[in-house]
């Protein structure tokens, strides 16, 4: 088990440290030699860490490269019990407009011969750019 400990040094004096919050990270002993699965708790900071309240948050960390530094369990672990989004969520989320978005045209799409005959379909390609540009918005963002 991970236990990571956060206390607060008021002027950096650590004879008045103070106990903030305590994060748990448990193997959940389902995983293999490569990644690992996890469980997720983290209790109750500040005034409410003394009254017993155990659990505030928990969450799951699921395929772990167990070749990462102890570090990124950490943070993925803190993401997974504040329910926070991983960064390459943004990344799948673009893709899966765009994705969308050209396999709603090519479903659609007659046989585009002439200009004339594309003209009438000028909504539909619109749809299709602007939804790159969302997914490349997106993309920067992260």
């Amino acid at each position: 088990m991970v236990v990571v400990t956060i206390e607060i040094w008021p002027l950096g004096n650590p004879k008045k440290r103070r106990l903030l919050g305590v994060a748990k990270i448990a193997n959940d002993l389902t995983g293999d030699k490569k990644h690992g699965n996890y469980t997720v708790d983290l209790s109750h900071s500040g005034k409410y860490l003394e009254k017993g309240k155990g659990t505030w948050k928990s969450g799951k960390v699921k395929h772990h490269r167990r070749s990462l530094s102890v570090y990124h369990l950490v943070c993925k672990a803190l993401q997974a019990a504040l329910h926070l989004k991983f960064k390459e969520d943004k990344n799948k989320k673009a893709l899966k407009i765009l994705k969308d978005a050209v396999s709603n045209w090519e479903m659609r799409k007659p046989a585009l011969i002439t200009n004339e005959q594309t003209a009438g379909h000028r909504a539909e390609i619109d749809k299709l750019l602007n939804a790159i540009i969302i997914a490349k918005e997106e993309l920067k963002s992260k």
